[in-house]
């Protein structure tokens, strides 16, 4: 079987993932523009990335509205199942530059619930 053929497109990786040694947590997320500029972001020591694993992974606590945090509402490959809170993008939204479906996906998520859509200037390149 051939693994790559069965990967979602989502989770198939980069020329980046390719040549950058990484912790494989970061091959999780199904923005492939996320990943790739997580990792140069990490190589140039502009990224912790034990603070970012710390942030989107810690799921208890009291404040965990106030802190940068994903929730995924469906399968994990899939992009639009995922969510970022404002304190992420505040936080990491730099890492989401290019990768304006991140932004999408996470009003989609906010509208449902009746919430105002969130405003993060995003670039693509």
């Amino acid at each position: 079987m051939d693994l790559v053929a069965a990967t979602p497109s989502t989770l198939r990786p980069t020329s980046v993932q390719k040549a950058v040694i990484h912790h494989p947590w970061i091959d999780l997320f199904p923005f492939p523009r996320f990943r790739d500029n997580t990792l140069l972001a990490m190589a140039a020591g502009m990224v912790d990335d034990d603070e970012l694993c710390r942030d989107i992974l810690e799921t208890t606590g009291e404040d965990l509205g106030a802190r940068p945090s994903l929730i995924v509402w469906g399968e994990p490959w899939d992009c639009a199942a995922w969510e970022a809170n404002a304190a992420f993008f505040l936080k990491w939204g730099f890492l989401a530059q290019g990768c304006p479906e991140l932004l999408e996906t996470t009003n989609r998520w906010r509208e449902k619930r009746g919430e105002r859509r969130l405003v993060f200037e995003m670039h693509r390149s």
